[in-house]
Protein backbone atom coordinates (compact mmCIF):
# COMPACT_ATOMS: atom_id res chain seq x y z
CA UNK A 1 0.00 0.00 0.00
CA UNK A 2 2.98 2.24 -0.24
CA UNK A 3 1.89 3.16 -3.71
CA UNK A 4 -1.28 3.92 -2.64
CA UNK A 5 -0.43 6.41 0.31
CA UNK A 6 2.15 7.98 -1.58
CA UNK A 7 -0.26 8.70 -5.21
CA UNK A 8 -2.90 9.66 -2.56
CA UNK A 9 -0.47 12.59 -1.13
CA UNK A 10 0.40 13.26 -4.62
CA UNK A 11 -3.76 13.89 -5.35
CA UNK A 12 -4.82 16.01 -2.50
CA UNK A 13 -1.32 18.36 -2.97
CA UNK A 14 -2.40 18.83 -6.43
CA UNK A 15 -5.98 19.72 -5.56
CA UNK A 16 -4.72 22.24 -3.56
CA UNK A 17 -2.21 23.58 -6.05
CA UNK A 18 0.91 22.43 -3.66
CA UNK A 19 3.14 20.83 -5.68
CA UNK A 20 4.72 17.02 -5.15
CA UNK A 21 5.70 13.92 -6.91
CA UNK A 22 5.29 10.58 -6.14
CA UNK A 23 8.59 9.15 -6.69
CA UNK A 24 8.54 6.52 -9.73
CA UNK A 25 11.30 4.54 -7.75
CA UNK A 26 12.54 4.21 -4.31
CA UNK A 27 15.61 2.97 -2.13
CA UNK A 28 15.47 0.87 1.08
CA UNK A 29 18.29 1.98 3.82
CA UNK A 30 18.92 -0.21 6.54
CA UNK A 31 18.50 1.42 10.06
CA UNK A 32 16.04 4.26 10.97
CA UNK A 33 14.26 5.52 13.73
CA UNK A 34 10.21 5.71 14.03
CA UNK A 35 7.81 8.38 15.14
CA UNK A 36 5.44 5.92 16.61
CA UNK A 37 7.34 2.98 17.33
CA UNK A 38 5.05 1.22 20.24
CA UNK A 39 2.18 1.43 17.51
CA UNK A 40 4.94 -0.42 14.81
CA UNK A 41 6.15 -2.78 17.59
CA UNK A 42 1.93 -3.91 18.22
CA UNK A 43 1.86 -4.87 14.71
CA UNK A 44 4.78 -6.56 14.94
CA UNK A 45 5.27 -8.78 18.14
CA UNK A 46 1.45 -11.04 17.13
CA UNK A 47 2.91 -11.97 14.03
CA UNK A 48 6.51 -13.15 15.57
CA UNK A 49 4.12 -15.92 17.89
CA UNK A 50 2.68 -16.91 14.65
CA UNK A 51 5.76 -17.60 13.03
CA UNK A 52 6.64 -14.85 11.59
CA UNK A 53 10.91 -13.84 11.43
CA UNK A 54 12.51 -10.72 11.68
CA UNK A 55 14.00 -9.32 8.57
CA UNK A 56 15.10 -5.86 9.33
CA UNK A 57 14.27 -2.02 9.84
CA UNK A 58 14.48 0.01 6.90
CA UNK A 59 14.46 3.90 5.59
CA UNK A 60 12.24 4.62 2.32
CA UNK A 61 14.06 6.79 0.72
CA UNK A 62 13.23 9.86 -0.22
CA UNK A 63 10.28 9.80 1.44
CA UNK A 64 12.30 8.57 4.82
CA UNK A 65 9.42 6.66 5.54
CA UNK A 66 10.56 4.05 8.36
CA UNK A 67 9.48 0.35 8.32
CA UNK A 68 9.73 -2.67 9.79
CA UNK A 69 9.67 -6.23 7.23
CA UNK A 70 9.22 -9.57 8.59
CA UNK A 71 9.04 -13.11 6.47
CA UNK A 72 7.01 -16.34 7.00
CA UNK A 73 9.42 -18.75 5.18
CA UNK A 74 6.79 -21.43 5.37
CA UNK A 75 3.65 -19.59 4.45
CA UNK A 76 5.32 -17.46 1.65
CA UNK A 77 3.95 -14.23 3.09
CA UNK A 78 5.93 -10.86 3.97
CA UNK A 79 4.56 -8.40 6.57
CA UNK A 80 5.43 -4.91 6.75
CA UNK A 81 5.06 -2.48 9.81
CA UNK A 82 4.92 1.13 8.00
CA UNK A 83 5.68 4.06 10.55
CA UNK A 84 3.25 7.58 10.31
CA UNK A 85 3.31 8.84 7.41
CA UNK A 86 2.30 12.62 7.59
CA UNK A 87 -1.26 12.75 8.41
CA UNK A 88 -1.58 8.04 7.50
CA UNK A 89 -1.46 6.56 11.19
CA UNK A 90 0.70 3.12 11.48
CA UNK A 91 -0.76 0.21 9.12
CA UNK A 92 0.56 -3.40 8.30
CA UNK A 93 0.29 -5.00 4.70
CA UNK A 94 0.55 -8.77 4.15
CA UNK A 95 1.73 -10.01 0.92
CA UNK A 96 2.47 -12.86 -0.99
CA UNK A 97 3.56 -13.16 -4.87
CA UNK A 98 2.85 -15.63 -7.33
CA UNK A 99 4.47 -17.48 -10.02
CA UNK A 100 2.50 -16.12 -12.36
CA UNK A 101 4.05 -12.50 -11.26
CA UNK A 102 0.56 -11.69 -9.70
CA UNK A 103 0.21 -10.75 -5.57
CA UNK A 104 -1.92 -10.40 -3.01
CA UNK A 105 -2.12 -7.60 -0.34
CA UNK A 106 -4.13 -7.52 3.02
CA UNK A 107 -3.62 -4.26 5.36
CA UNK A 108 -5.50 -2.84 8.07
CA UNK A 109 -4.87 0.84 7.12
CA UNK A 110 -7.94 3.24 8.62
CA UNK A 111 -6.97 5.91 6.16
CA UNK A 112 -9.96 5.09 3.53
CA UNK A 113 -8.73 7.59 0.83
CA UNK A 114 -5.68 4.40 0.31
CA UNK A 115 -8.37 1.99 -0.64
CA UNK A 116 -9.94 4.24 -4.10
CA UNK A 117 -7.01 4.19 -6.41
CA UNK A 118 -7.84 1.51 -9.38
CA UNK A 119 -5.98 -1.90 -8.76
CA UNK A 120 -3.47 -3.05 -10.90
CA UNK A 121 -4.52 -6.12 -12.69
CA UNK A 122 -3.25 -9.24 -11.43
CA UNK A 123 -2.20 -7.63 -8.07
CA UNK A 124 -5.55 -7.49 -5.84
CA UNK A 125 -5.48 -5.50 -2.62
CA UNK A 126 -7.96 -6.08 0.40
CA UNK A 127 -8.64 -3.56 3.21
CA UNK A 128 -9.38 -4.31 6.24
CA UNK A 129 -9.63 -0.95 8.44
CA UNK A 130 -7.90 -1.37 11.93
CA UNK A 131 -7.55 -4.91 11.53
CA UNK A 132 -5.32 -6.53 14.45
CA UNK A 133 -2.37 -8.63 12.75
CA UNK A 134 -3.61 -11.79 14.21
CA UNK A 135 -6.82 -11.54 12.84
CA UNK A 136 -5.95 -9.97 9.35
CA UNK A 137 -3.20 -12.75 8.78
CA UNK A 138 -5.85 -15.76 9.41
CA UNK A 139 -8.39 -14.23 7.48
CA UNK A 140 -5.00 -13.49 4.71
CA UNK A 141 -4.49 -17.23 4.85
CA UNK A 142 -7.79 -18.21 4.84
CA UNK A 143 -9.05 -16.02 1.71
CA UNK A 144 -5.46 -15.44 -0.36
CA UNK A 145 -5.50 -17.25 -4.04
CA UNK A 146 -4.59 -21.02 -4.08
CA UNK A 147 -2.07 -21.15 -6.72
CA UNK A 148 2.00 -21.87 -6.75
CA UNK A 149 3.65 -18.83 -4.68
CA UNK A 150 6.70 -17.50 -4.86
CA UNK A 151 9.48 -19.02 -2.26
CA UNK A 152 10.99 -15.62 -0.44
CA UNK A 153 14.03 -15.56 1.19
CA UNK A 154 15.04 -12.95 3.94
CA UNK A 155 17.80 -11.20 1.79
CA UNK A 156 15.88 -11.02 -0.89
CA UNK A 157 13.03 -8.26 0.84
CA UNK A 158 14.94 -5.22 -0.25
CA UNK A 159 15.40 -5.89 -3.96
CA UNK A 160 11.67 -7.73 -4.01
CA UNK A 161 10.05 -4.15 -2.24
CA UNK A 162 12.29 -1.85 -4.70
CA UNK A 163 10.99 -3.93 -7.34
CA UNK A 164 7.41 -3.96 -6.36
CA UNK A 165 7.36 -0.55 -5.82
CA UNK A 166 8.54 0.43 -9.48
CA UNK A 167 6.66 -1.55 -11.35
CA UNK A 168 3.18 -0.57 -9.34
CA UNK A 169 4.15 3.36 -10.45
CA UNK A 170 5.35 2.17 -14.19
CA UNK A 171 1.68 0.72 -14.57
CA UNK A 172 0.14 4.17 -13.19
CA UNK A 173 2.59 5.93 -15.03
CA UNK A 174 2.03 4.11 -18.33
CA UNK A 175 -2.31 5.33 -17.55
CA UNK A 176 -0.63 9.02 -17.47
CA UNK A 177 -1.23 8.98 -13.57
CA UNK A 178 -4.54 8.99 -11.91
CA UNK A 179 -7.66 9.16 -13.49
CA UNK A 180 -10.17 11.81 -12.98
CA UNK A 181 -12.59 9.01 -11.13
CA UNK A 182 -9.76 8.46 -9.09
CA UNK A 183 -8.79 11.90 -8.11
CA UNK A 184 -12.62 12.48 -7.25
CA UNK A 185 -12.77 9.28 -5.34
CA UNK A 186 -9.74 10.23 -3.34
CA UNK A 187 -11.03 13.57 -2.49
CA UNK A 188 -14.30 12.78 -1.50
CA UNK A 189 -12.65 9.98 0.89
CA UNK A 190 -10.56 12.44 2.68
CA UNK A 191 -13.87 15.05 3.12
CA UNK A 192 -12.59 17.44 0.76
CA UNK A 193 -15.34 19.24 -2.19
CA UNK A 194 -13.89 19.82 -4.98
CA UNK A 195 -15.11 21.04 -8.59
CA UNK A 196 -14.51 20.33 -12.32
CA UNK A 197 -11.42 22.96 -12.53
CA UNK A 198 -9.49 21.82 -9.64
CA UNK A 199 -9.63 18.37 -10.58
CA UNK A 200 -8.70 18.81 -14.67
CA UNK A 201 -5.89 20.90 -13.08
CA UNK A 202 -4.93 17.93 -10.78
CA UNK A 203 -5.06 15.58 -13.54
CA UNK A 204 -3.16 17.40 -15.87
CA UNK A 205 -0.06 17.96 -13.57
CA UNK A 206 -0.14 14.18 -12.52
CA UNK A 207 -0.04 13.42 -16.31
CA UNK A 208 2.72 15.61 -17.00
CA UNK A 209 4.70 14.17 -13.92
CA UNK A 210 4.05 10.53 -15.20
CA UNK A 211 5.11 11.77 -18.74
CA UNK A 212 8.46 13.26 -16.99
CA UNK A 213 8.69 9.91 -14.66
CA UNK A 214 8.37 7.45 -18.05
CA UNK A 215 10.98 9.27 -20.00
CA UNK A 216 13.31 8.84 -16.97
CA UNK A 217 12.88 5.41 -17.04
CA UNK A 218 15.80 3.32 -17.87
CA UNK A 219 15.76 2.31 -21.12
Amino acid sequence: MLVAILVVVQILQWVVKSKFAAPPRITLERGGSFKNEAAVNAMVRPLLAEGFKEVGTYVAMPMKLTLKALCHPTEQAWAVAYDKFRNVDPWLDLVTRYEDGGSITYANTTNQAMTQLDKRPGHDKVNVPGADPVGLWRRFLGERPRKPMTALRPQDFKMRFETAYAEEMAWRNARGGATEEEIRRVAAASGMNVNDAQVAQARQEMSRQAERARSSQPK
